[in-house]
């Protein structure tokens, strides 16, 4: 969990040139908050996905942001798991033929990003059926023992993907929110 806010020391340093009463002030730096706030968790969703190839709609399921008062937001990313299909994963290996094989023959899923693809051994992409037989989405599993069944779904852990994404979207919050700010001070005082 992150936390990001905008203390009185902050908005004071931004607003010590401007002639305006506490009262506009305050009003101002909701405003831009909230404004800020909402920017926020879409802007991790979008460098996750650009930077790692996860699939945004499991971000947005994953990535939640919370306004705890008017200047302070928390954001949840938790320690979700997710499948490697989300990950742009493909089949390498002897499983298909006419596929592109492995040096080492043996088959796999790779997921990832390109250049920090990761490759899970034994496991293989199937489409998976609904309950009503149509096909569903592609799913990655693997067999469990030697034997046919039991099969196990294989899935990832995104918690170290995304904390340095927030710990650096948490550090360039601030600049934002006084950019915006002061962009709305300089309407506001046109405006009067």
């Amino acid at each position: 969990m992150f936390e990001a806010h905008i203390d009185s020391k902050q908005l004071n340093n931004l607003t010590k040139d401007l002639e305006l009463t506490q009262l506009q002030i305050l009003r101002l730096a909701k405003k831009v908050f909230k404004n800020s706030a909402k920017d926020f968790a879409k802007k991790v969703i979008k460098r996750a996905n650009s930077e790692y190839q996860i699939a945004q709609k499991k971000l947005k399921e994953r990535i939640r942001q919370y306004v705890i008062n008017d200047l302070k937001i928390k954001i949840f990313s938790g320690f979700y798991r997710i499948g490697l299909t989300h990950w742009r994963a493909r089949q390498i290996g002897k499983i298909k033929k006419g596929q592109k094989r492995r040096s080492s023959g043996r088959g796999g899923v790779e997921f990832g990003a390109a250049g920090q693809r990761q490759f899970r051994p034994g496991a293989f992409i199937i489409t998976s059926k609904r309950k009503d037989g149509s096909p569903g989405g592609k799913v990655a599993f693997k067999r469990t023992g030697s034997a046919r069944l039991p099969i196990q779904k294989q899935v990832t852990d995104i918690d170290d993907v995304i904390t340095p994404i927030l710990e650096s979207e948490v550090e360039n919050f601030y600049k934002i929110f006084s950019a915006r700010f002061n962009r709305e001070c300089t309407k506001y005082l046109g405006g009067n």
